[in-house]
């Protein structure tokens, strides 16, 4: 709700007071930002060409922050600047948030403060990569050409990326889903009508159901035939403490990120060794740091799951590996999609930026090309620096 509106000396200020949703609870924002023009060229022309509307900036933003969870405070003051310099030609904007904080009883109101000039805005922009960026693509001609392909957690994300990258390299793909039917169908008709010849096919399976599980590589091969590549990208994250998380958390944890994925590797392996394929590729999808023993107090269960991911993949490696077959990891930093936000990303981020989905598919079509037959058993993090200093 907007509760002022008042112009000084050619400045605007807006307060605005707004709920948002955060785990099922509504939590209390508040917003004060200034806007700062160059009225220059209205004194010269004698013509309020600069005239804004700022009930409608308000109703704006209040519609941009509604209902949505941006976790971080620093994402949600990047996401209203970024519409405040799109939309209107400030030239400098100042934006204080409040938020009410459930994680410091003692402290009422946590918040964050910035002052951007429209130049500095286009700066930290482009360090942010945003707007839409490419998937990568092949690299090279159609080297997956004939393969088939497996990518679980296909239909959103970072999973439908890695689907359009092994897509556009040839490959047969079997696009895993949990409940998502319809938007899996839908992504295969599309894919089938960008590459013709090539075969692309939905398959549902709930991986924290064993027996859904272990019908998921089976389904695949009577379907498109025997698996050559696999990307393990599922995760299930708890957002809690240690102290907050329950043992059947933990557990769901471990059976989705541990051992749903160990059946579903072996599942491909198994047939990879046993038709003495001479050639194979899996890629599991961890968590950057994974590979270190580290203290993660809010994604602990997540760390752990994924560290004994690393351990498997490693191991796997070290087996398939006189086979022809590769195994590796991809651990990806923090995200433009990620549930949890670093505050401060600038100082916790060393490159200054949310990772892409785009990143992550460039290391994963790096693992599975020919460039990387020697890549056996590596973890590649893909974070921008995230957790370099010894803590994320």
């Amino acid at each position: 709700m907007l509760e002022t509106v008042a112009v000084h000396n050619l400045e605007v200020l807006c307060k605005i007071g707004i709920f948002e949703w955060e785990q099922g609870v509504a939590q209390k924002l508040q917003l004060d930002f200034e806007l700062g023009f160059d009225f220059s060229p209205v004194i010269e022309s004698r013509r309020l060409v600069d005239t804004i509307d700022y009930a409608d900036l308000a109703k704006k933003v209040e519609a941009l922050l509604h209902g949505k969870n941006f976790g971080y405070l620093e994402v949600l003051v990047d996401n209203v600047t970024d519409l405040v310099f799109e939309q209107y030609p400030a030239q400098s904007f100042r934006i204080a948030v409040r938020k009410f904080s459930r994680e410091v009883p003692t402290a009422a109101w946590v918040g964050v403060e910035r002052k951007l000039s429209r130049l500095e805005w286009q700066q930290r922009r482009v360090a942010r990569g945003r707007g839409a960026v490419p998937v990568a693509g092949p690299t090279g001609p159609q080297d997956l050409r004939g393969k088939v392909a497996l990518v679980t957690g296909g239909v959103r994300g970072l999973g439908k990326a890695i689907v359009e990258h092994v897509a556009a390299r040839g490959a047969h793909v079997a696009i895993h889903y949990r409940a998502s039917e319809r938007a899996a169908v839908e992504q295969c008709e599309a894919l089938a009508a960008a590459h013709p010849g090539q075969r692309f096919v939905a398959v549902r399976g709930d991986l924290s159901d064993r027996a859904s599980t272990a019908a998921l590589v089976p389904t695949v091969e009577q379907a498109l035939g025997a698996v050559d590549v696999l990307v393990a990208n599922v995760g299930h994250y708890v957002t809690k403490s240690l102290l907050e998380v329950s043992a059947a958390e933990l557990a769901e944890s471990l059976l989705v990120n541990v051992e749903a994925n160990f059946v579903v590797v072996r599942a491909v392996l198994d047939g990879l060794l046993a038709r003495r394929a001479g050639w194979g590729r899996v890629v599991c999808i961890g968590q950057a740091g994974a590979t270190q023993v580290l203290a993660r107090p809010f994604n602990s269960t997540y760390h752990v799951s994924k560290t004994a991911l690393a351990v498997l993949a490693r191991t796997f490696a070290h087996l398939a590996g006189p086979f022809g077959v590769t195994v590796n990891l991809v651990n990806p930093g923090v995200l433009e999609t990620s549930i949890d936000l670093p505050a401060h990303i600038d100082t916790k981020i060393p490159v200054g930026r949310l990772g892409t989905a785009r990143d992550v598919v460039g290391a994963v079509g790096y693992l599975l090309s020919d460039e990387a037959a020697y890549m056996n058993g590596a973890a590649l993090d893909v974070s921008g620096g995230y957790g370099l200093e010894g803590s994320a």
